[in-house]
């Protein structure tokens, strides 16, 4: 009998994913799903699935910091080799991986280059992959790693600026396929909830223009704003205007209620090829909210976002228009209502979670012809629970 093919995931292992991870295995709805970029949806379509979810051992913590002084020295950009270590074995054992992020994807190629580990079909989602690369000081490593990039079965950014960079700059382009990312419109949907915010703005990437929304709070002195963000973020806020309050390290569960709770979700964010607040974006606009948000990074183009019809752009780095744009929203319920209608139906139709996966899943039996995958389209109940069950015993 032919053996079952197995997919391994390479995510980063923080306490979010890490918490959520149990609920994802078991197939319940949760804020977090979109953390795992299909992992539940390989595993309901009868696709064995393996994951590097762990704590890590502290010895992997060890050869990690050796591991990313040596590359440092050399003039690289090193990621952490740690969060591989513990799924070894299984980088030798499957047919195909998916890997996000370039922390992890950046190890992976190392030791795919030095040999330590065979060469496979691999699906890679960077984000801020071209940021990353100017992290490089040594021109012979930077080469070599462009050379091993383009070797790479697939490059999936989810940005198209970031997509586009990498094919015209860096050239590396025959395995590049831009695809949007998408939102659970299950679990984030409309609520009819009494306003307690004017304004909510949410996000802790480094790229999130918060200074820029305090000068708008300032010439919106009657309106009242939340910022939710990390502590790292508030740590360099000064002089935070009396209508804000600044909520920190708030649990992903919680989000939700709080952009039912506000009026209109206003996502600044400075110039950079790939973070536009869009995964934000995508959960406000599911729940029918008017998003005022800069065109820029994966907001500009290949998500149909259109001016004045699914959210509101303006120029960035820009208070007074910011200002502006959120007074004349905020005095026009009846424009409110309608934008927030039309995104809402957008992101069904074009940016549902589930549309996303179908395509990830699509391109992994592309670049793993060999791939088996049961006749039967997904398991009954009973067989997907033991299924998930055998898949949380990774280790």
């Amino acid at each position: 009998m032919k053996r079952r093919s197995t997919i391994l995931f390479l995510l980063p292992p923080d306490s979010v994913r890490l918490n959520a991870l149990e609920s994802v295995l078991k197939g319940e709805t949760c804020a977090e799903r979109y953390l795992f970029y299909g992992l539940d949806f390989f595993i309901d379509n009868n696709i064995h699935v393996k994951h590097n979810l762990t704590d890590g051992f502290n010895y992997s913590r060890i050869i990690g910091k050796f591991y990313r002084l040596i590359i440092r020295c050399l003039g690289g950009y090193a990621g952490n080799l740690d969060w591989l270590i513990p799924v070894w074995k299984f980088l030798w054992q499957a047919q195909a991986i998916v890997a996000y992020s370039d922390r992890i994807m950046f190890p992976l190629l190392y030791m795919m280059i030095s040999k330590l580990c065979p060469w496979k079909p691999v699906l890679y989602i960077p984000i801020g992959l071209p940021e990353k690369i100017c992290y490089f000081s040594n021109p012979f490593i930077l080469n070599k790693f462009l050379y091993a990039l383009s070797r790479l079965a697939r490059i999936v950014p989810l940005s198209y600026p970031e997509a586009k960079i990498l094919q015209e700059q860096y050239g590396v382009s025959g395995n590049i396929k831009f695809i949007p990312a998408g939102v659970d419109t299950k679990y984030f949907y409309p609520e009819m909830r009494t306003p307690v915010w004017d304004v909510v703005s949410i996000g802790a990437d480094r790229f999130r223009d918060f200074f820029t929304l305090f000068d708008a709070a300032r010439r919106l002195k009657n309106s009242r704003f939340l910022v939710i963000t990390s502590k790292e973020h508030a740590s360099r806020f000064q002089g935070v205007p009396a209508n804000v309050q600044v909520n920190t390290d708030v649990p992903m569960s919680e989000i939700r209620e709080y952009l039912s709770l506000g009026s209109v979700v206003a996502l600044p964010v400075q110039d950079n090829t790939y973070s536009g607040g869009t995964t934000v974006m995508l959960q406000s606009m599911a729940m029918g909210k008017t998003v005022v948000a800069n065109r820029i990074g994966a907001n500009v183009s290949g998500y149909g976002f259109v001016d004045g019809k699914n959210c509101l752009f303006i120029p960035p780095q820009n208070p007074g228009t910011l200002a502006e744009a959120l007074s004349f929203t905020l005095l026009n319920k009846e424009f409110r209502s309608r934008l927030g209608a039309t995104a809402r139906d957008h992101v069904v139709r074009h940016l549902d979670i589930n549309i996303f996966h179908r395509k990830l899943f699509s391109m992994v039996k592309e670049i793993c012809p060999d791939l088996t995958i049961p006749e039967e389209k997904r398991y009954s109940e009973r067989k997907k629970t033991n299924f998930r069950k055998e898949i949380s015993k990774t280790y």
